[in-house]
């Protein structure tokens, strides 16, 4: 029996641990998280928040931007194309800038999968380290022509678009590993494998600005 929190974990941002923990044969005594103004958090997968495992990440990072002059229309951003030999995982999205459009409305980013490669767009996506090799698979920024499409992931994301900016827009971040405790966004090995990454669009829509961060393994 324990009776002290082990040396292995950690509390995550803006949690407490249980005041009371009885490890075999009792209760757990929780409290609500709190969370600093302004930061955006994970649903957490349990009420006194999700427990992490300390490690050190060597895994290349990528990051690619965009910044659209127009996506009056539904627009199709980017194609992410696994390498030959490793897998890809999409781990997040940040909206740096919405943009605007002519009238003030929610507008979707949705992921749909691919099964064959899509055409044109090719570019080296950048890396969190330069040190790093590039990414193996096939990066693509709106390209001509898209590959097959599967099926969705199972969600969107939605985010607000004024008609006109009155105030700092405070960037938006979407983690899909919900801090680290899932995977994430898996594409499997083969450059027939993808992620189609697509906006809806609104009438006057522009100047949508976001990154994409992802890596392979």
């Amino acid at each position: 029996m324990r009776d002290s929190i082990p040396e292995s974990f950690t509390e995550a941002p803006g949690v407490k641990f249980p005041s009371t923990v009885a490890w075999m044969g009792g209760s757990i005594s929780t409290r609500e998280p709190v969370y600093l103004p302004g930061s955006i958090q994970p649903i957490s997968l349990t009420t006194a928040g999700a427990v992490r495992t300390k490690q050190t990440n060597v895994t290349p990072v990528y990051a690619p931007s965009l910044l659209t002059n127009s996506t009056t229309s539904p627009s199709n951003l980017f194609v992410i194309e696994s390498g030959p030999t490793k897998q890809t995982i999409l781990r997040a999205i940040i909206i740096n800038f919405s943009g605007t459009q002519t009238t003030a409305g929610i507008r979707t980013i949705s992921f749909t999968r691919t099964t064959t490669a899509s055409v044109g767009g090719v570019f080296v996506p950048s890396r969190y380290d330069n040190g790093d090799a590039n990414f193996s698979g096939i990066f693509r920024a709106l390209p001509s022509v898209l590959g097959t499409l599967d099926q969705g992931v199972g969600f969107d994301v939605d985010f607000f678009v004024p008609a006109t900016i009155t105030a700092a827009f405070a960037p938006i971040v979407v983690d899909f590993t919900l801090g680290g405790s899932i995977k994430g966004l898996v594409i499997p090995i083969g450059t027939s494998n993808g992620i189609l990454v697509r906006d809806s669009g609104a009438p006057g829509a522009t100047n949508l600005s976001l990154v994409l961060i992802f890596t392979e393994e």
